[in-house]
């Protein structure tokens, strides 16, 4: 049976004031598939997500996210940002961090009951930091503060996980631990990975979206790995994980 598209974009422009930062996107996005998006930095892959999560309206084009509009769908959404967006310094434990995750949306006042520490507790029992769950947020080194933003996401249940440049400035073990678990979550909901790592790309996606501004591949892997020589406009080195391959990496 052929997989369903939880997201489809068609001729999407979007971007921030008057200029696009992507244009014409096409891109359907399978039910429980792992889709990787590779760019140099500016690309758009970031706004892409954005406009997922309906934080951005299209200039022009369609978008439906699990068949509505994509802020109607939010909620359906769990979404780790770059570690740069987030403030280390703020006087908040691992435990709470994850709990702001069940935050209801358009509620001025709202209290967190049992089923909402049972759900964070469990988040963070998915990502190995239980142990850690009363720690200042500042006092953890940047895998494990990774972590609990994924357990922040996951606390919702989502159907679909956007993951920001993950597995950036993080240490070898988080990384393989991260790798470990989306090839699990990816038997129950749809993951969308933004990534400068090639190599990671090559061995753990489904399917591979190679953008910068424009679309150049949205399909096969190898296909795409052929396409970033075009998507980056410089040559590509390429060192890949487990599959032989003639390119080894470049930084954009």
């Amino acid at each position: 049976m052929e997989n369903k598209c939880v997201v489809s974009m068609e001729g999407v422009y979007a971007g921030y004031g008057q200029e696009n930062a992507v244009e014409d996107v096409d891109i359907c996005v399978s039910d429980r598939k792992l889709l990787g998006i590779i760019g140099p930095n500016g690309g758009g892959k970031t706004t892409l997500l954005k406009v997922i999560l309906g934080l951005i309206e299209p200039t022009k084009g369609k978008v439906s996210v699990f068949g509505e509009a994509p802020k109607k769908s939010r909620g359906l959404i769990g979404y780790v940002p770059q570690q740069n967006t987030f403030d280390r310094n703020f006087p908040i434990s691992a435990f709470e961090t994850v709990l702001t995750g069940r935050l209801k949306h358009g509620r001025l006042f709202f209290s967190y009951g049992k089923e909402d520490r049972d759900a964070a507790l469990q988040a963070l029992g998915e990502v190995k930091m239980l142990g850690h769950k009363d720690r200042q947020i500042g006092e953890l080194s940047g895998g494990q503060l990774q972590r609990v933003l994924i357990a922040r996401a996951l606390c919702t249940k989502p159907r679909m996980l956007l993951l920001d440049e993950p597995t950036s400035s993080v240490d070898p073990e988080t990384q393989v631990f991260f790798y470990s678990l989306i090839g699990k979550l990816k038997k129950k909901i749809s993951i969308i990975l933004v990534t400068h790592d090639v190599g990671a790309v090559s061995s753990h996606v489904d399917e591979l979206a190679c953008i910068n501004r424009r679309l150049f591949h949205h399909g096969g892997i190898e296909e795409g790995l052929n396409k970033l020589d075009e998507a980056y406009g410089c040559p590509v080195r390429l060192l890949t994980h487990h599959r032989p391959h003639k390119k080894a990496v470049a930084n954009d």
